[in-house]
């Protein structure tokens, strides 16, 4: 007969939200960051379990785009790999310390908001850099 058994299992326990590392601006200061109107975005899910993701451009500091209500398919990123994401915003207005939102889903529910503070330094008249 069988005398002793053991079973043995692994479990992960995730306690944290996806994590987000924009790629594409490189920089992200909150001056010159972007040097055009039109800009494509890039951005990694290191830990790789993001199953969406979501942006917006100057959402107000006290908006929760969650809780608000204001995810879509309009401002949802392309998944292009099982780590990146990308995205495209027109119309960028020069401006320094504007604020781009990365709003990250994983299949357990939990959800991480994240802010980055990005520069747009736009070419005015006779190709003078201006913010």
């Amino acid at each position: 007969g069988i005398v002793g058994n053991t079973i043995r299992k692994v479990v992960y326990v995730d306690r944290r939200g996806p994590d987000s590392q924009l790629v594409f601006p490189a920089t992200h200061t909150g001056t010159s960051d972007i040097t055009t109107s039109a800009y494509g975005f890039v951005a990694d899910n290191p830990d790789g379990t993001a199953n969406a993701m979501h942006y917006f451009w100057n959402l107000p500091p006290d908006a929760d785009p969650v809780a608000d209500g204001l995810l879509n398919d309009g401002n949802k990123a392309s998944r292009v790999d099982r780590k990146r994401w990308r995205f495209t915003l027109d119309n960028l207005q020069g401006g320094q310390n504007q604020r781009l939102t990365l709003v990250l889903f994983e299949e357990t529910g939990n959800v991480t908001v994240e802010h980055f503070s990005i520069g747009v330094q736009l070419a005015g008249p006779n190709g003078v850099l201006m913010y």
